[in-house]
């Protein structure tokens, strides 16, 4: 069974790959939630040089949210909607991910952004 970990991504990578040591189980793919932030984005490349070599299996997956940091009610708001899409989609939409160029649906319209369609994004 495939096991997807959708995760919001800060400062402390540790915090991540701490998480995937102490699961227990096989993790298939990790869906990073990140800002547009410099530092958040050198942080995810970290994770993603690192887990190729401590988790070679797993599949990373970024979802970049569309502001430095999550500040307002509104940007949580959005932060929330695009985590309840990212969970859709992983769990309902043959285990896709938002591509991280595509637009961010609202969570009270999923099945319309499902109709434009999500493209599987990789990191390699």
């Amino acid at each position: 069974m495939k096991t997807a970990v959708i995760a919001p991504l800060g400062l402390s990578p540790p915090v991540i790959t701490s998480f995937l040591v102490g699961i227990g189980e096989r993790i298939s793919d990790l869906v990073l939630l990140t800002t547009e932030n410099e530092e958040v984005k050198a942080v995810f490349e970290l994770i993603r040089i690192g887990m190729s070599f401590r988790f070679p299996q797993t599949r990373i997956h970024e979802v970049v949210l569309p502001f430095e940091d999550v500040s307002t009610t509104e940007e949580n708001l959005e932060f929330m909607s695009i985590c309840a899409v990212s969970i859709f989609c992983k769990r309902v939409v043959k285990n896709e991910t938002l591509e991280p160029t595509s637009e961010i649906p609202r969570f009270s319209r999923p099945c319309c952004a499902l109709e434009r369609g999500f493209a599987s994004s990789e990191s390699a």
